[in-house]
């Protein structure tokens, strides 16, 4: 079995950068009232991310989905999109505080799973701060194992894993082979695994043009 892939100088002292840049960001939204750092975040992003490239996506899939809409409207989904993201970043120094601002819908399938004490799997979308989930299921005391896309940025990965907080017996479990390696072992002692299905797979058969 080969080891983990040495990662090239170059790349290495730009991820290093761009993890300084996030852990000053992280410490700016760390010393601010979550209501300001959550504030701060989407105004930001709504403010910024609408002029990024990767914006043109978002403009092809509503385009794609909702014919309908006016350019207006399609724009004021994708600054509704970029500040929801601003706000996500800017909540993560506080999702240790967070429970007690959310309300939980269907919290009687969180008892349910935690009294049969067997495996269970919880499917949520990838929407508003999806990462209140797990803080919600940790104050009521079902340990979650998550999938989650790991981020490229190794020291960045570092960061998000210590903002998450699961601290209850969960974790997080990186998608891929050895990601699906662990899931076995969290259903072996009937542990409960959580999916926020949105994730991109390259893998499998390529659609054909044909009808």
């Amino acid at each position: 079995m080969s080891g983990p892939r040495k990662i090239p100088f170059a790349k290495k002292c730009r991820y290093m950068a761009e993890a300084v840049l996030a852990h000053v960001i992280y410490g700016l939204f760390r010393i601010l009232p979550i209501e300001w750092s959550s504030g701060l975040g989407g105004t930001l992003l709504r403010l910024i991310g609408p002029r990024m490239g990767i914006s043109r996506v978002a403009r092809r899939n509503l385009d794609l989905a909702f014919p309908e809409k006016t350019p207006s409207e399609k724009r004021k989904i994708i600054s509704g999109m970029w500040e929801n993201l601003g706000r996500v970043l800017g909540e993560y120094p506080h999702l240790r505080n967070m429970a007690g601002r959310a309300e939980v819908l269907g919290q009687e399938y969180f008892d349910a799973a935690r009294a049969s004490g067997k495996s269970a799997i919880f499917f949520g979308g990838h929407l508003a701060n999806w990462e209140i989930k797990a803080v919600c299921s940790q104050a009521l005391g079902l340990p979650l194992h998550l999938i989650y896309r790991k981020p490229n940025n190794p020291y960045v990965d570092r960061l998000l894993q210590h903002a998450r907080a699961l601290d209850d017996g969960g974790r997080y479990i990186p998608k891929g082979a050895a990601g699906a390696r662990a899931i076995r072992n969290v259903f072996r002692p009937n542990g409960v695994l959580a999916l926020l299905v949105d994730q991109k797979l390259n893998d499998g058969m390529a659609r054909s043009e044909e009808h």
